[in-house]
């Protein structure tokens, strides 16, 4: 390119068939597409959601409808849950639940504790749990899968086991507290309410104040049903436990009980946390699908984690710092997994029941 030199004179043509070859290169360079780099990791991740969890699922769960359908069906519902699934909006969707659920984590163990320090002012109540509900629960229930349990959040259950009887004076700050941990724990089942109209594409994705009513109602129904649930888990295993200065050492058995009962929490949970959360009607078979394909994973994260537990410790990770690093990590896989149910039966919805949601008459029914 020598009209370039600056030492020879230029003129207007040569200077107009530069600038025309220099934007058709910008064009061509624009229109480049280099490949991905990270490519090696979608295909992994499409591997193993896709190919394995999805497609093994939908197998096992839609294996009777086959008769009566032909098999594009199934091979659409997979392609729609992972469509759906891997898409930006969703990502956003599950992720800022996730938080708010985080949130809602400690209020659900107040709520558990004030429960049971109602109920532990009667009689039969008393001879059947006995004053140690606090300690059974979290060694038996908590302390399994969420090391160091009792150290960190045992302050609850120290300050409400000073209680010496039931009066508005002595159970006031911890109401008041209560209240406003409700309050804000109410917004990841609210975002939750949102979620569910909006992935089944109902044509009310509801009000902030309905929905906030609603969650506050959902997070009642969570702590009021892990409550029931471990109450029953402690009653039976109560059997077997062996306490050994004041530490509790449990057996084969205790473990088996345990297993048993984590599986029908869950899966209780999950079905009905699909059933009462959307404003629109939808029947338990329907939902049945999409809570186990959400249980199944979450079951298997939490006996992970027990089996972990005695070989795990926060002190080398700063402790308190630690111990909520592995609360938020449960709460992420959990919402993780219970949207991939909620999109599941999404997908089963409109591929075999209908394309329209109905409203619900009542608020859950």
């Amino acid at each position: 390119m020598n009209f370039l030199n600056k030492n020879k004179p230029t003129d207007y043509k040569k200077l107009i068939s530069l600038k025309n070859k220099r934007k058709k290169f910008k064009n061509f360079h624009s229109n480049l597409i280099f490949p991905d780099r990270f490519l090696i990791v979608e295909k992994i991740y499409q591997f193993i959601v896709k190919d394995l969890i999805i497609s093994f699922f939908a197998f096992i769960l839609l294996y009777f409808k086959e008769a009566k359908s032909p098999r594009k069906r199934r091979k659409k519902v997979i392609d729609t849950v992972y469509a759906r699934f891997v898409s930006k909006e969703y990502n956003f969707i599950w992720l800022s639940t996730a938080f708010y659920l985080l949130v809602s984590f400690v209020p659900v163990i107040y709520i558990v504790y004030l429960i049971n320090l109602f109920l532990s002012n009667m009689d039969w109540y008393n001879n059947a749990i006995g004053s140690e509900y606090q300690n059974y629960f979290f060694n038996l229930i908590l302390g399994r899968f969420l090391a160091g349990a009792n150290n960190y959040l045992g302050e609850i259950s120290i300050s409400l086991s000073k209680t010496d009887e039931l009066s508005w004076h002595t159970l006031l700050p911890w109401l008041l507290l209560f209240l406003s941990a409700l309050y804000i724990s109410s917004s990841g089942y609210e975002k939750l309410v949102s979620a569910n109209n909006y992935i089944y594409d109902h044509y009310k994705i509801g009000t902030y104040w309905g929905n906030k009513f609603k969650g506050l109602l959902l997070v009642l129904f969570v702590a009021f049903w892990l409550w029931f649930i471990s109450t029953l888990d402690i009653l039976i295993e109560k059997q077997f436990v062996t306490i050994v200065d004041n530490n509790i050492q449990t057996s084969f058995a205790n473990n088996l009980i345990y297993i048993i009962f984590t599986i029908i929490f869950f899966y209780t949970l999950m079905l009905g946390l699909f059933k009462f959360a959307p404003s629109f009607k939808n029947n338990f078979s329907y939902l049945n699908k999409g809570a186990i394909l959400a249980a199944v994973p979450i079951i298997l994260l939490v006996l992970l984690f027990q089996t972990i537990n005695s070989y795990f410790s926060y002190s080398k990770f700063g402790s308190v710092v630690g111990f909520f690093l592995s609360i938020a990590f449960f709460i992420n896989w959990f919402a993780y997994f219970m949207f991939l149910g909620i999109t599941f039966n999404d997908a089963y919805y409109k591929n075999y029941i209908s394309a329209r949601t109905i409203n619900k008459k009542s608020l859950f029914l």
